[in-house]
């Protein structure tokens, strides 16, 4: 339940605010498990104006997101920033930020980021830190959402908690 609210609040956000002038800083990373791949699939949903403010204050590129000059190296600089920003550590592990960038989706409003990241054998406590947009917005939230199997955990991410730990039951 408390992830439909989640998912409710993220849509709303994305889909009210108009990109050129949002009052609120937020992002939504979707983690689950593809029991096939045997990876976790990781969706990250980050207003674009802002990530492309990061990427030119962090690294000196102009990204020019959907628009004739692209930047050549539009992949590297995003999986760039998110493995600086994103790790997983799976049962007392220590944490990976090894992810593989897949594809990538935007429109006005938003930049959707598609990563996989090795799952180990057997999980049973998970650790996930998550600071991004926080090294440009005080007040910038991370929703995250995490399956795995039949488990499910919902919870946020800010610039006073950067990380949450829970066991898989």
């Amino acid at each position: 339940m408390r992830f439909f609210f989640i998912f409710l609040f993220s849509l709303f956000v994305f889909k009210t605010l108009e990109a050129k002038n949002h009052p609120l800083h937020i992002a939504l990373v979707n983690i689950e498990y593809n029991s096939q791949t045997k990876n976790f699939d990781l969706l990250f949903k980050i207003f674009i104006d802002d990530f492309e403010k990061i990427i030119y204050q962090k690294y000196g590129i102009n990204l020019n997101s959907g628009k004739s000059n692209q930047h050549l190296q539009y992949d590297f600089f995003c999986t760039k920033y998110i493995k600086e920003h994103f790790s997983m550590a799976f049962n007392q592990s220590k944490a990976s930020n090894d992810v593989i960038f897949k594809e990538k989706d935007y429109n006005v409003e938003a930049i959707w980021l598609k990563f996989s990241l090795k799952a180990p054998a057997s999980i049973k406590k998970v650790t996930i830190k998550l600071t991004v947009m926080t090294d440009l917005f005080d007040d910038q939230t991370n929703l995250v959402v995490f399956k795995y199997n039949d488990f499910e955990e919902a919870f946020k991410l800010d610039n006073l908690l950067k990380s949450n730990s829970f066991e898989i039951n």
